[in-house]
């Protein structure tokens, strides 16, 4: 130390022993840190692996699940419109009468409605009529225009539960109108429609909704092994669950789901959606009705003839069908005329001393197990 005092030196082995202690503590400080970083590196990746892991997992089993879930549409029960006495009136109104609740399709026809294009309303007492189609144009979904002949011919439906008489009116903007006829399609339009569903499943499955020729059902009924109700309130079907190997019957009344409009002699696709994101279809095809006419020997008086035979054995179904029934009318002036039933029908009616030839046609309606229906149609002369 200067004037005379004393310097106070430090050891030099001191510094050196503090530096390296520096040193070793910054790389002790500098190993925790890379610990914990690889930690918690560690610890988010597993995380990670274990939400990943979770949801393929998740993923898996739904997949599992839908693969598992197995619905059938097993059969189809259809009941045809009830028949309406069919009617005939002058001016703006026209008549008939039906049986209770029998709420039919109609083909509603009229002549002498004007010039070419009037717009023809329709409707049912208070309620106007929607066209399901036409055989001349549409406009505004409720009216329709005459042909050049001022004439139309539509396909109506009649409102839910109709019961007696009602008048049916064709309104004409612009014309009085002159005769207006009808008569119904009692066969083959389905009026209420039967579908027996069954689940071939482990687990119980939920429908979310019930497709039919793709138009969603808005009302119906089911019954059977299943859960949950219908929300009528809202007009749609809230979810319901078909239980472990179980089967429900559904009902739908078509004049209820105005978009779903049904033929006997047309195929019917069903359609139904569950939860698992499953779309099972069924398709229910209407039999192929051949029509034939061959002859066959009887004897009568014993003497040997030769009579028309109307043969439907070429007939056959479609898919897991069977055929039930076979029927014909023939149409003609003369005595081999009627109704017949059977696959094969001798015409014994038919004359068999000399006679004049008559012309004949000979159409055949065939029914399988599911009410589907075909027909076929054959001309022939005795």
């Amino acid at each position: 130390m200067e004037g005379g005092g004393k310097t106070l030196e430090v050891p030099r082995r001191f510094v050196r022993s503090f530096r390296r202690s520096s040193r070793g503590l910054s790389e002790i400080v500098g190993t925790l840190m890379l610990v914990l970083i690889v930690v918690t590196a560690a610890t988010v990746l597993a995380a990670f692996v274990a939400s990943y892991q979770k949801q393929l997992q998740t993923q898996e089993a739904q997949t599992h699940n839908r693969n598992l879930e197995s619905l059938r549409v097993l059969s189809v029960d259809p009941t045809p419109t009830t028949a309406v006495t069919s009617g005939t009136g002058t001016a703006s109104t026209a008549t008939f009468s039906t049986t209770a609740n029998s709420s039919g399709v109609v083909t509603a026809s009229g002549t002498g409605f004007g010039t070419t294009g009037d717009a023809i309303t329709l409707s049912f007492g208070s309620t106007p009529l929607t066209p399901t189609s036409c055989s001349v144009g549409m406009f505004a979904m409720t009216t329709i225009t005459t042909t050049p002949a001022g004439a139309f011919t539509c396909l109506v439906r009649i409102p839910l539960g109709y019961v007696g008489s009602t008048p049916f009116a064709a309104t004409d903007a612009t014309t009085p109108l002159d005769t207006i006829t009808l008569h119904v399609v009692a066969s083959p339009a389905i009026g209420v429609v039967a579908f027996t569903i069954a689940s071939l499943s482990v687990n119980p499955s939920s429908v979310t909704a019930i497709l039919v020729e793709s138009a969603p059902l808005l009302n119906y009924t089911i019954t059977g092994d299943i859960t949950g109700s219908l929300n009528l309130s809202q007009g749609a079907p809230s979810q319901f669950t078909i239980g472990t190997f179980g089967e429900a019957k559904l009902v739908v009344s078509l004049w209820s789901n105005p978009d779903v409009f049904l033929s006997l002699n047309t195929y019917i696709k069903v359609e139904l959606l569950t939860t698992l994101d499953n779309d099972f279809s069924q398709v229910f095809v209407p039999p192929v009705a051949v029509a034939q006419i061959s002859t066959i020997q009887s004897l009568v008086n014993g003497t040997p003839v030769t009579l028309p035979l109307l043969d439907g054995s070429k007939s056959f179904p479609t898919g897991n069908s069977t055929l039930v029934a076979w029927s014909w009318g023939v149409s003609g002036t003369g005595s081999c005329a009627g109704q017949f039933v059977g696959e094969q029908v001798a015409l014994t009616g038919c004359p068999t001393d000399a006679h004049t030839t008559e012309t004949y046609v000979a159409t055949l309606t065939t029914t399988d197990s599911s009410g589907l229906i075909a027909t076929s149609t054959v001309s022939f002369s005795y």
